[in-house]
């Protein structure tokens, strides 16, 4: 093969590869840790998206990069993902969380590394409306210390009406959300 055609195939290689490594930024908004709102362009399509976000005010901006220490949350198209900060051990655990289903119970989605040795797993967190902290809800009967003053729910959830998965998650937090309004 022609030494010309090889540089030639590794330059475009190099090119059209750089192009796989920018992100996709989308409308949407951060909000800063003094409450303030602000839009601009997202990029969350990354695998670490719990840690970091990327932001630009338009399209001919420099982003920045923030933490989940130093915005209150964001929200790229239709979802809304917030900081939530989960005490571990001695110290405090930060993640960007995705919001699931919101009312008097709130369901979020999110990754946590707890061991810096091993990949991040996918986590699902709630917090009820008046109490302070997120509490896990790995399983869906996790959700039952939140959901006891609706007791034909709860029946529901005990006798294994909901199976584990996000859906069934999401369905209990909902028609406890719609029971509260009543």
């Amino acid at each position: 093969m022609n030494t010309f055609y090889k540089l030639f195939i590794a330059l475009l290689f190099s090119f059209l590869s750089s192009f796989a490594a920018q992100p996709e930024f989308k409308q949407g908004y951060i909000i800063t840790n003094k409450n303030d709102t602000v839009r601009g362009l997202i990029s969350n399509s990354h695998q670490d998206a719990y840690l970091f976000v990327d932001f630009k005010l338009n399209t001919q901006a420099k982003d920045t990069v923030y933490s989940p220490k130093f915005i209150l949350g964001y929200a790229v198209e239709n979802e809304v993902f917030r900081t939530v900060h989960i005490p571990f051990n001695a110290d405090t655990l930060y993640s960007f969380a995705k919001v699931l289903e919101e009312g008097n119970i709130t369901l979020y989605k999110t990754k946590l590394k707890l061991d810096a040795l091993l990949k991040a797993k996918e986590a699902y967190l709630y917090v009820k409306s008046g109490e302070i902290g997120f509490k896990p809800a790995g399983k869906v009967n996790s959700l039952l210390p939140a959901i006891e003053d609706n007791v034909e729910l709860t029946e529901l959830v005990k006798n294994h009406y909901y199976k584990d998965n996000e859906m069934s998650k999401i369905l209990v937090c909902k028609k406890y959300n719609e029971s509260y309004k009543k």
